[in-house]
């Protein structure tokens, strides 16, 4: 088969799509462990929040909670349960949260970071309290875990940013996560996503070689309009980063959010893989999480 210059181009992200898909981040699943998020200390739940008469002070704010979500084939191959997520476009952005906090004389963040394996239905994480302990949990399950983990922290501000699958993950989590009374869905921050359910990687693979993959071109389209309507209402700051280069991979608008559509034509084939690093992109979303 003869390759043509844009395919050639091309190299670094299919080898990067078949690295994941022939070792992912592991095949091991980690044992159970009931962790929570905090950075220190005990992480069993506080106390139940009970009612309050309208003569009764205001509660006090909570913690703020950041779940940073990337994307496939984005974490280490990890072979066990001692693995720590790191070098990855997750990390890079917490590195810049802890310094902007820190210039602010705030707080270390309290996070969780997560990754895609290669079956794209099953993610690992890892969090602020235990960040070289991975853990294994099916997509469908993570909704949750994360619920559990929030419930632990009365009044919670909660700040969601993806990337990529990650980002159609953190859509997902807004709109599935049930909140308590005084918690609040802060900041959700999507970064090009792409639906894991719409564009497997064997679809992209397939839109190389020139077959239709709709899916991998265009904003998550799982939710139709009562789920977008639903993620809305809930996120107070809802900013949506995308690049819509004619390429083989990327997202676009998506109802509900300030979308911002980043200009990378300088390198539009590989567009996908450099937005997330973009500094006006990581930027923009540092300072909605720092706002």
């Amino acid at each position: 088969m003869w390759y043509s210059h844009e395919h050639l181009k091309l190299l670094p992200l299919i080898a990067m799509i078949l690295w994941g898909l022939s070792t992912g981040c592991g095949d091991g699943k980690p044992v159970k462990k009931d962790v929570g998020l905090r950075a220190g200390g005990s992480s069993q739940p506080q106390n139940p929040t009970v009612s309050k008469s309208p003569g009764d002070p205001v509660p006090k704010p909570g913690k703020s909670l950041y779940f940073l979500l990337d994307g496939f084939a984005t974490c280490p191959n990890f072979s066990d349960t001692e693995g720590e997520i790191k070098g990855t476009n997750m990390t890079r952005i917490l590195d810049d949260l802890k310094a902007d906090l820190k210039a602010k004389s705030k707080p270390d963040p309290i996070f969780l970071l997560s990754c895609f394996t290669q079956a794209t239905g099953s993610v690992y994480f890892t969090t602020a309290e235990f960040p070289k302990f991975t853990q294994y949990v099916g997509v469908n399950d993570f909704t949750s875990k994360i619920g559990q983990i929030i419930a632990k922290e009365a009044n919670a501000s909660v700040h969601l940013v993806g990337y990529s699958y990650g980002g159609w993950l953190a859509m997902k989590l807004a709109r599935e996560l049930e909140l308590a009374p005084g918690t609040s869905l802060m900041t959700l921050a999507t970064v090009d996503p792409i639906s894991a359910t719409k564009c497997q990687p064997s679809d992209f693979l397939g839109s190389v070689s020139g077959q239709s993959a709709e899916g991998c071109k265009q904003s998550p389209a799982d939710f139709g309009a009562d789920g977008l309507a639903t993620i809305k209402s809930k996120a107070k700051l809802w900013s949506n980063h995308y690049q819509d280069e004619k390429n083989y991979l990327h997202s676009g608008p998506v109802d509900g959010a300030e979308n911002s559509d980043i200009n990378l034509a300088a390198d539009a084939l590989l567009a996908h893989v450099t937005i997330v690093a973009d500094p006006t992109v990581r930027k923009n979303i540092v300072d909605s999480l720092v706002r």
